[in-house]
């Protein structure tokens, strides 16, 4: 880009000011050599930043090209024209179809676009198989999401063309949509078990099918659609740290005047609870379960009920209302018993060790938490199990016994980190963090502190009131040993410490042996709060 650029501008470089937009600018068109070279044909009239920015339409932007030896070199869309020209009907039709899909498919969600009454010869799998070798789809290997598919942008942005001059994108939209609803509520399910993991990655991938699904469908004013995808979302949402996005989801589908169904509309409203009390919400929390409640008592709804009694119970214990929130949870935890909900019963234990450890009662947490690795059985979910392991090691650390405690540190924040559960996992890095500190290495505790509530903060995630606590006393103590200067600097290294440098050192810690049997934490001295 920077060679073909500087041949009709001399003087242009590679420079601070125009790096993004000549990335982006490669990235947009794929690498594709003769799209980079019409581009860079343009540096002599546009900037480089207004290049990027009209990249949407490309075909018309990436039309001035006459050095090309042959005519169908001369423009982008005479390159796709004229690849586009050499496909069979077939061919075509799958072609056009597969442009509805953003950031990659699966052949089973390339299935779903093509009616068999209308599919003319091969099955899909061959077609596309002919695609990829003809260069216009490229395949990849996702290990253990199996092998996906994507058309490169530029050819995408083509094929979004014929299909709306054929009349044919709404259509491809709405069966977009519908397979992805299916997908998304079988990964509801899903991620309540043992799969959770491989589910979170399916999601994560196709985390932009799912989002145009969302978009396509509150378009058409299919609102039941938008709300049962949003509803079975959410899970993934929570766990992945998109908090902010979710709740914007949910706040369209919620306005007034949509036609949803009890049934969605109960999901939908738990996703609500979860994402609003997860970001300090308490108000939206409580009118979202309140709704919840009714609505499950109404239909007898035990389930529903259970769910919606846990995050009445959460938003109580941020608030400070411990009695309350123990309330709720006991209701919660015997309406799932009746349900015979198991993974319901699990996560009431939890919400439970959290109320726990706000009165600072480390040994009921050690027992609600094996409560919950019981209550789940042979199927556990792995966040669920994430949390009360975690709950575990705290349990024992704030105990005094420090040299058991770290192992379900580690345990814990291996499931967090194997899950992008981020919220867990900046629990985990403070955890490793409170080690730090136990081995005396004071200036690696607050670059981990630092590191683990820039991630809360970046996700924004509330901080639990036990860890508002902990985390005062830890940073008094270290204020002391380092002095304020020294302190801040550690902890603007934390602060700035790239994602990935904070986990290599959390694990670190934690993998290291752990053979001191020091003083008891100060954190456990504490009285318990009445």
């Amino acid at each position: 880009m920077v060679e073909r650029a500087s041949a009709v501008r001399p003087g242009f470089r590679l420079d601070h000011s125009n790096s993004q937009a000549i990335i982006t600018i490669c990235q947009r068109l794929d690498g594709l050599p003769l799209a980079i070279e019409l581009a860079a044909a343009l540096v002599n009239s546009l900037d480089v930043h207004i290049i990027a920015q009209r990249l949407n339409d490309r075909f018309d932007l990436l039309n001035g090209s006459t050095h090309a030896p042959l005519a169908r070199h001369q423009t982008l869309r005479a390159v796709a024209d004229w690849s586009y020209g050499l496909l069979n009907r077939a061919e075509r039709q799958l072609f056009d179809s597969l442009a509805v899909f953003v950031g990659g498919f699966t052949l089973e969600a390339a299935e779903s676009l093509t009616d068999s009454h209308e599919q003319s010869g091969d099955p899909v799998a061959m077609t596309l198989s002919r695609l990829v070798d003809k260069s216009l789809v490229v395949s990849e290997d996702r290990g253990v999401s199996g092998r996906r598919y994507r058309l490169l942008d530029s050819l995408r942005l083509f094929g979004l063309e014929r299909l709306q001059s054929n009349n044919q994108l709404e259509r491809m939209r709405m069966l977009h949509a519908s397979y992805y609803l299916i997908v998304a509520e079988h990964a509801a399910s899903a991620l309540r078990g043992p799969d959770q993991e491989t589910w979170l990655d399916r999601l994560s991938l196709d985390h932009d099918n799912l989002r145009s699904a969302l978009e396509i469908s509150m378009q058409i004013r299919d609102f039941e659609t938008a709300a049962r995808i949003a509803g079975s979302l959410y899970p993934f949402w929570d766990l992945h740290g998109h908090y902010s996005e979710g709740r914007r989801w949910i706040e369209q589908v919620l306005r007034p005047g949509r036609d949803i169904s009890n049934q969605a509309r109960t999901r939908v409203l738990l996703g609500e609870a979860t994402l609003a009390v997860i970001q300090g919400d308490p108000l939206t929390t409580m009118s979202a379960c309140r709704e919840a409640v009714g609505l499950a008592r109404g239909t007898g709804d035990r389930a529903s009920l259970a769910h919606a009694l846990q995050y009445l119970g959460l938003c109580s214990m941020f608030q400070g209302e411990l009695d309350e929130a123990d309330s709720f949870l006991k209701e919660s935890l015997e309406n799932a018993i009746t349900a015979k909900d198991s993974w319901l019963e699990s996560w009431a234990f939890v919400f439970m060790t959290s109320v726990a450890l706000c009165r600072a009662q480390y040994e009921l947490t050690g027992t609600l938490a094996e409560q919950c690795l019981s209550a789940s059985g042979p199927h556990q979910d792995p966040e669920c199990t994430g949390w009360a392991t975690l709950a575990l090691g705290v349990s024992h650390w704030y105990a005094g016994n420090l040299t058991q405690a770290v192992p379900y540190f580690s345990e814990g924040f291996q499931i967090f980190q194997r899950l992008g559960g981020l919220w867990g996992l900046s629990l985990a890095i403070f955890m490793a963090a409170e080690v730090s500190g136990a081995r005396r290495n004071t200036e690696q505790q607050v670059i981990l502190m630092g590191a683990a509530e820039h991630l809360r903060t970046a996700i924004g995630a509330a901080s639990h009131p036990f860890l508002v606590r902990w985390l005062e006393q830890a940073s008094q103590t270290a204020r002391t040993i380092l002095g304020d200067d020294e302190y801040a600097r550690e902890w603007q290294e934390g602060d700035q410490l790239p994602l990935a440098t904070a986990i290599s050192l959390a694990r670190s810690e934690l993998e290291t042996p752990f053979f001191s049997q020091l003083p008891v934490p100060e954190a456990s001295r504490r009285p318990a709060a009445s």
